[in-house]
């Protein structure tokens, strides 16, 4: 992926400008850009770009009261982190049982997905850690939690 991108982006820097001037600024532009990117892991990279395109589809209802609004790719931690809003939680007179068991499932339902991400192997060779971040319509946090690879790696 790192490779193709620095290779479209030199054949378009370069392709693109006429006068030998503009060239050599071009070249020195990818040079300073493969030499950032080389020491960058890829599998970042990718988990970046992941980010980006969960995002370009965001906010989404999943349903009548809960919202996806954003993904977060924490590249020093290997997470991806995932914050929804719940509209009106807690407010219909719901037990703390019941709510701990709505929290279960929520989370039993994050496992099953973790469980089969289709290409998973960037996943895995990331050793990525998926946290949940439930806030109410305040920006409060209601509850979170995680799914660690040893969770979903089998």
């Amino acid at each position: 992926m790192k490779k193709t991108y620095l290779l479209f982006l030199t054949v378009f820097l370069l392709g693109c400008n006429s006068n030998s001037e503009e060239k050599i600024k071009a070249r020195e532009n990818v040079n300073r850009m493969m030499k950032a990117v080389s020491g960058y892991n890829s599998n970042h990279i990718e988990m970046k770009a992941v980010e980006l395109e969960i995002n370009s589809t965001l906010p989404e209802d999943i349903d009548n009261y809960i919202t996806l609004n954003k993904v977060v790719y924490h590249e020093n931690d290997d997470k991806f982190v995932f914050h929804y809003t719940v509209k009106e939680f807690l407010k219909n007179n719901v037990s703390e049982e019941e709510q701990n068991a709505s929290i279960q499932n929520f989370k039993s339902n994050h496992l099953d997905v973790a469980k089969n991400i289709p290409n998973k192997a960037s996943f895995v060779k990331g050793r990525i850690t998926f946290e949940y971040i439930y806030k109410n319509e305040l920006d409060s946090t209601l509850f979170s939690y995680e799914i660690k690879p040893e969770d979903y790696i089998e």
